[in-house]
């Protein structure tokens, strides 16, 4: 396109916005596309990540395959064994073997062995809490937030 055709087409353009706009009581085409602009900040900050907006996810049936594809991002391999008809399910990464009843459970392994190490496992005083919060009437004997 040459530089005269160019602004001949801008031009019409132009032309075609303004009429548009007239025509849709609207200043044209930038009008039209701030209001789509604002439309679609309302939806994003307004929808899907306003505070007040709660998002719930309960364990079940329809949460297995998404934590199984989120397993394989994680890098992880994982098999399904059903042995003497129970069903359970081993996930590998390198060094790491993790088993559980389903992908669920799996998940929460693997985040449990990311988020805390190796040394996932709970501390004494961690156990204690636990059970204070929880459970307060099963404290156990040994407690070692007792009083004395």
């Amino acid at each position: 396109m040459t530089s005269a055709s160019h602004g001949k087409a801008e031009v019409s353009r132009l032309d075609r916005d303004r009429r548009l706009g007239t025509h849709c009581g609207h200043r044209g085409t930038q009008a039209i596309l701030i209001v789509i602009r604002e439309a679609i900040h309302l939806v994003v900050c307004h929808g899907e990540l306003n505070e007040m907006t709660q998002e719930s996810i309960a364990a079940a049936g329809n949460t297995e395959v998404s934590a199984y594809l989120a397993l394989i991002e994680l890098g992880y391999s994982v098999d399904r064994v059903d042995k003497d008809g129970e069903e359970h399910w081993i996930a590998k990464k390198g060094t790491l073997q993790l088993m559980a009843n389903c992908p669920l459970e799996l998940l929460g392994l693997s985040l449990l062995r990311s988020e805390r190490g190796s040394r996932w496992q709970a501390r004494d005083n961690e156990i204690d809490e636990f059970l204070e919060r929880f459970y307060p009437s099963a404290r156990r004997p040994w407690s070692s937030s007792r009083p004395t």
